[in-house]
């Protein structure tokens, strides 16, 4: 399993305290259970979640990749590829529409869109641009617009507007390698922000009414590289800055144009940005940069000037976040236990609530978690039982 200014952050104490005791108030009384979503017998997993209780997943290890979609209470589809008999792989789901990529004719993969209101129905193709073979996924966001790159004898990043018919707008210069880290949800003049990496260059692209203007974030004086992780709809961006001479270090801007500010790990650890969201919060791996390779997670949070690191519940040895609701400050986890016969579980954290426990599916030994819905209303992962299946499993979590 992969436990996957440049003014520098002081944290005191005081500061600390009142929110590491939020953060360790006890868990209800009767913690939440994951339940089966999916498909039995094969190795299911689930992509995503959403506060209404539809589920995105997907069937590996077989052939072709089977995407799925799940409405409560008993609605499940199979989502149809373009062309019969090719895999695909889901990614995102908003209000409007899912988000995979599929294996087309010949082979070439690219960017398809199953509609919310008709799963049943073939997929929306999203084209590259004139002269580009094929397409890769970047983000989307809640609205169902999608960005990424129109690939040909290099890297385009471009923009699929939701009813756009599947043809792209041009994001970047043509084949400049620019790749798409995130959108925000937020039109401006039309159509979301959108950010960039672009070789070592961070860099943000805003519409102006008729085209893309790529502005260039600022980087510290002394990192080689910065990367842009996500951006939120109130034009603030988080991602990592990466220097010759010392450890990594998770960046903030607090706006598009702003100096940014760095979060130093006192050990001297390497401090990377997981997650961002609309409140700010930014979920920080530190990871120890000798053997061992010791990871924990943080949560940075600007206007307070905190960054504690996540509780690790009893029986844990690691503790991985793998989802942050963009709405609310509440993040799901999978626990490493310190037994290597036990087997690994799930839970969530918020500053109302504490750690929470989430039970484990029936019939599983091992649960993972691997996303949250944008309210932090529910849950999505999945479960290995004994034989080796996976079974993908939705939880409803406790209300904020």
């Amino acid at each position: 399993m992969n436990l996957s200014l440049a003014r520098q952050t002081a944290i005191s104490n005081a500061v600390l305290l009142p929110l590491l005791m939020s953060m360790l108030s006890p868990a209800q009384a009767a913690p939440p259970q994951a339940v089966l979503v999916g498909p039995t017998g094969k190795t299911c997993l689930t992509a995503a979640v959403t506060d209404n209780g539809n589920v995105l997943g997907a069937c590996i290890n077989q052939t072709p990749t089977q995407a799925w979609f799940f409405r409560p209470p008993s609605t499940f589809i199979n989502l149809k590829p373009p062309a019969l008999g090719s895999a695909c792989d889901p990614h995102q789901m908003g209000v409007n529409v899912m988000v995979g990529t599929c294996k087309k004719l010949l082979g070439i993969s690219g960017v398809v869109t199953w509609s919310i209101n008709t799963p049943s129905g073939p997929p929306t193709e999203l084209l590259p641009l004139i002269l580009d073979l094929r397409t890769s996924f970047g983000a989307a966001n809640l609205h169902g617009q999608v960005a990424g790159q129109s690939i040909g004898t290099r890297q385009t990043a471009v923009l699929w507007p939701l009813f756009g018919e599947g043809k792209p707008i041009m994001v970047s210069n043509r084949y400049d390698n620019c790749k798409v880290a995130d959108i925000n949800d937020e039109a401006h003049n039309g159509l979301p922000n959108v950010a960039l990496n672009c070789g070592n260059s961070p860099r943000v692209a805003t519409y102006d009414g008729v085209k893309y203007l790529v502005n260039t974030l600022k980087t510290p004086a002394d990192a080689t590289n910065c990367k842009v992780t996500a951006i939120n709809n109130s034009d603030k961006a988080a991602g990592t800055c990466h220097y010759t001479n010392g450890p990594s270090k998770a960046t903030f801007w607090s706006s598009f144009d702003a100096v940014p500010t760095t979060l130093a790990s006192a050990n001297g650890y390497a401090t990377e940005t997981q997650f961002f969201n609309e409140n700010d919060l930014i979920v920080v791996k530190e990871t120890d940069t000798t053997p061992g390779k010791i990871v924990r997670p943080r949560l940075w949070r600007q206007v307070s000037n905190q960054a504690p690191y996540v509780p690790v519940p009893s029986g844990c040895n690691l503790i991985q976040v793998d989802a942050l609701a963009q709405a609310v400050d509440k993040t799901i986890m999978t626990c490493v236990p310190t037994d290597s016969n036990a087997p690994l579980g799930v839970y969530t954290w918020s500053p109302a609530e504490g750690l929470t426990e989430v039970l484990g599916m029936a019939g599983t030994e091992d649960n993972l978690a691997r996303t949250i819905s944008i309210s932090g209303t529910l849950g999505g992962g999945y479960g290995v039982t004994p034989s080796g299946s996976a079974q993908a499993f939705q939880v409803s979590l406790p209300g904020l």
